[in-house]
C-alpha cells in the first residue's frame, strides 16, 4: 500500500480563496501530501503551468506529477491524493452513484467559491476565478435558502421563543425572514444579472454563516432539553 503522496505528486492551488489554502494545507498536515506538496498558483513555476490546463483549472483543481506530466483534476485530483494512503476512499469515491453526487457537490461548491469565501486576485497573478454559471449559482442560492428558512424554526423554538420580549410566532418570524429576501431580490434587480446574483450569493452566505454560529446551540438543546446561555 502506498504510503502517501510522493515529492513527485503537487496540488496547485488558489492562493487568493481561503477555502482552497486551508483544505491543500490540511492534507499536509494529515499526511496525504508531503511538506512540498502543494503551490500556489502565483509562486509556480511557468514550465509546470505548461503541463496542466489552466481553463480547467479554474474549476477543478489539478494535481500534477512532475515526472510523468499527468494531471488529475477536481474529484479525480481528491480522490488521488485520499486514496493513495486510503485505497477504500478512492474505490468508494469511483462507484457511479457516489461519483456522480460527488462531481455535482464539487461543482456547486467550485463555481460558488468566489461568493462563499475569496479574496481579490492580484492584476499579476493568475486569476483562478471560475467562469460565471448561473445553474449552479442559482441552485446554491435556493440551497442556502432553504437551510436558513428551516434553521429558523428550531432557532426560534430554541433561542427567541424563549426571550419575553420576543412577541412575534414562528409564522410572523418566518414572514419578517422572507420580507427580508423580497427586499435583497429587489436590490439584486437594479444591477445586471451576473452582479445581482453574485449580490444575492455573497447575502446568503453571509446568512447561513450566521445560521450555521447557531447550529451547535440548536443540537445542544436537542440533546439536553437546556436552554442554552444567551450572551
Amino acid at each position: 500500500m502506498n504510503n502517501g503522496s510522493s515529492d513527485e505528486n503537487i496540488i496547485i492551488y488558489d492562493d487568493y480563496c481561503p477555502m482552497c489554502d486551508i483544505y491543500t494545507n490540511a492534507f499536509i498536515k494529515t499526511g496525504f501530501l508531503t511538506k512540498n506538496g502543494r503551490q500556489s498558483f502565483s509562486t509556480i513555476d511557468s514550465n509546470l503551468l505548461e503541463k496542466i490546463d489552466l481553463e480547467r483549472s479554474k474549476h477543478e483543481i489539478p494535481y500534477l506529477n512532475t515526472k510523468t506530466g499527468q494531471v488529475w483534476y477536481g474529484i479525480d485530483a481528491l480522490l488521488e491524493i485520499l486514496g493513495a494512503k486510503i485505497p477504500l476512499i478512492k474505490a468508494i469515491g469511483n462507484l457511479k452513484p457516489v461519483r456522480y453526487f460527488l462531481l455535482k457537490l464539487y461543482k456547486l461548491i467550485s463555481y460558488n467559491r468566489k461568493v462563499i469565501v475569496a479574496k481579490k486576485t492580484n492584476q499579476d497573478c493568475f486569476d483562478c476565478s471560475p467562469n460565471f454559471n448561473a445553474f449552479y449559482r442559482i441552485f446554491y442560492l435556493l440551497l442556502a435558502l432553504s437551510i436558513n428558512s428551516l434553521l429558523l424554526i428550531p432557532l426560534y423554538n430554541v433561542v427567541f421563543s424563549k426571550m419575553p420580549i420576543f412577541q412575534l410566532n414562528i409564522v410572523q418570524f418566518e414572514g419578517y425572514h422572507f420580507a427580508l429576501v423580497f427586499i435583497n431580490l429587489s436590490i439584486a434587480s437594479l444591477l445586471s444579472f451576473k452582479n445581482g446574483v453574485d449580490y444575492l450569493g455573497q447575502v446568503a452566505t453571509l446568512s447561513l454563516q450566521g445560521m450555521l454560529v447557531w447550529l451547535p446551540s440548536i443540537i445542544l438543546f436537542a440533546i439536553t432539553q437546556q436552554l442554552p446561555l444567551i450572551i
